[in-house]
């Protein structure tokens, strides 16, 4: 009898389990957005390849950085974006070219504040579906896998608590 073939890929994989994670903002200060997810990543995440991406600073944390997302290596499974919302959209059709197959996008700005933000919002949205890339957000805290120490959030509560791994989960 012939082996079965291997299952596909769950298509949520790279959002819950990357092997390369991006932080497009990554900041020096552990209490930014940008640094406090960069650090919680850094520190907990031990699955793969850690990016940070930061064109003023040629390293952020003690880690080198990127200066920009093009400088990623192709086919990144995962990344943060945390830029003001003129930005975001740039960010993430550059995420498009390289082939980042999930971004989570912590900025707002967007569908929240009016026509003009929807439109903008819309216009993430398209260069995503073409590039059958997967979006969490705007607007959003992240997403975890306590398990895995993936902890891509900026909420400031687990800098007095970690989270334990258990049964339950989240969505």
């Amino acid at each position: 009898m012939a082996a079965a073939p291997p299952a596909a890929p769950h298509p949520l994989a790279p959002l819950f389990h990357p092997r390369t994670v991006a932080v497009i903002g990554a900041s020096s200060d552990p209490h930014k957005i940008g640094g406090r997810t960069f650090r919680y990543l850094r520190d907990n995440w031990k699955d793969g390849a850690l990016y940070p991406i930061n064109d003023r600073y040629s390293e952020v944390q003690g880690v080198p950085t990127l200066p920009t997302v093009a400088d990623l290596p192709d086919g990144v499974d995962l990344a943060f974006v945390i830029v003001p919302a003129p930005a975001v959209a740039d960010a993430v059709a550059a995420c498009a070219e390289k082939h980042v197959r999930t971004v989570v996008i912590f900025s707002s700005g967007f569908a929240e504040i009016g026509e003009e933000g929807r439109l903008a919002q819309e216009r993430i949205r398209a260069v995503a579906r073409a590039a059958s890339m997967r979006v969490v957000g705007p607007n959003c805290m992240g997403v975890m896998n306590v398990r895995s120490g993936l902890w891509g959030t900026f909420t400031g509560s687990f800098d007095y608590e970690k989270p334990l791994p258990g049964r339950v989960g989240m969505i």
